[in-house]
């Protein structure tokens, strides 16, 4: 009787556990807001954002500890794989993603511009620095210089290349940008689009699409952005082009393209049923556009560079395409924003379908951290989502993560 009396409550607290277990695994522990914890004190890492129900409890350990809970971080910049660029007013950090793990830092630079390029495992920065004095804290095309800075592992720096002492040019430069092993710098004028090369210390002529080759070049007057393709064997544009015939009083419109760097196979291309705005990104062999604010209607323009096919994709509403958009790392995603007085309402969606993926909404009762739009980094490799809020004036910084 007593091991039959046993044998009852042993069956029954298994069915508790059973029971328990199911609850467990269909509760939405997304609902709960769980504050970071630091793993070496288990003291909770302060943040007042409450994410929307879609965001998993599961924080990432790069957001418990570190580098990206610091309140001072004035900007973010993609690195290769995996990494990122973390600047600080007096410090500029090369942070391991996945390792959580601060590869190497120096002094911030008084660079007016930059924009970081991977170079193999290693970085070169594309930089505008101002030349003796400028007023109203930028550069004009007759007081600034850019360069390209090359880094080692310790981003020490190894190589600089000044692009205004390139040849006989002295003309105000645009837009570079770096192919990916380094070999080759690419940059446009105001009429002009050059090709430079490390190696042989050369600079070729790709193309001049001053005024009196318009005709010749498709209607293409200028040239706002530039990438390399994957095979470093083109380069890749945008900017804006006339309808020819040429006429009097008629307005440029946005296109894009892509020529060969000994000048053969232009393209100059014209969008359909979408008006650009700018070029968000250029990675992985795509090139990904918002809309014009002037005409916003909730797309987005994803041009394959291989056959410079285009394919437009509507978002969500209207209202995503104001706020901008943010592009992922390695180009898989693209994410637009709505903000609101005290929240942002976060949008991934798949480059290669124009899917939603996710949805998210951050909440804090500091409205200062929505005067102006917050910053949006995404890990592809990861599935991991970076939100910088703040971080400008006297405001400081916070940093919110989520796993797509």
């Amino acid at each position: 009787m007593k091991n039959h009396l046993i044998s009852i409550i042993l069956g029954c607290m298994v069915m508790l556990c059973a029971l328990a277990g199911c609850q467990s695994d269909e509760s939405p522990e997304a609902s709960v807001s769980v504050p970071p914890t630091n793993p070496t004190t288990n003291i909770p890492v302060e943040s007042n954002a409450v994410q929307s129900d879609s965001v998993k409890s599961d924080y990432p350990k790069s957001v418990e500890e570190g580098i990206l809970t610091r309140q001072d971080i004035q900007r973010i910049y993609y690195g290769p794989t995996e990494t990122l660029l973390i600047s600080t007013p007096d410090t500029l950090y090369w942070y391991d993603v996945s390792q959580n793990k601060i590869l190497s830092q120096r002094p911030t630079d008084n660079w007016l511009k930059v924009a970081f390029y991977p170079v193999g495992n290693t970085l070169c920065a594309v930089v505008t620095v101002a030349v003796g004095e400028s007023t109203g804290g930028s550069a004009s095309s007759t007081d600034a210089e850019t360069m390209c800075i090359f880094f080692d592992e310790k981003l020490q720096e190894i190589e600089t290349v000044n692009l205004c002492n390139l040849g006989d040019n002295s003309d105000f430069i645009r837009c570079a940008a770096v192919s990916g092993n380094g070999g080759k710098i690419a940059y446009a004028t105001q009429d002009k689009l050059y090709c430079y090369d490390r190696g042989s210390d050369t600079l070729d002529l790709v193309l001049d699409f001053s005024r009196e080759n318009m005709e010749n070049n498709y209607g293409l007057s200028s040239i706002s952005s530039v990438s390399f393709a994957s095979s470093a064997d083109r380069i890749l544009f945008c900017g804006n082009s006339f309808s020819l015939p040429l006429a009097e009083g008629q307005h440029s419109y946005m296109t894009y393209g892509g020529i060969y760097l000994d000048g053969a196979g232009l393209q100059n291309l014209p969008f359909q049923d979408f008006e650009a705005g700018s070029l968000v990104s250029s990675t992985g062999g795509y090139m990904i556009f918002e809309e014009s604010m002037k005409s916003a209607s909730g797309k987005v323009a994803v041009i394959d560079a291989e056959d410079m096919s285009q394919q437009v994709y509507s978002l969500g509403s209207i209202k995503e395409g104001t706020s901008g958009l943010f592009c992922s790392q390695g180009g898989r995603y693209y994410a637009t924003e709505e903000v609101g007085t005290n929240s942002l309402t976060l949008r991934v969606y798949e480059r290669a379908t124009g899917q939603l993926a996710c949805t998210h909404t951050f909440e804090d009762a500091s409205a200062e951290y929505f005067y102006r739009t917050p910053s949006v980094y995404i890990i592809d490799n990861q599935k991991l989502c970076i939100v910088k809020l703040g971080g400008f004036n006297e405001i400081s910084s916070k940093v919110v993560m989520f796993a797509l």
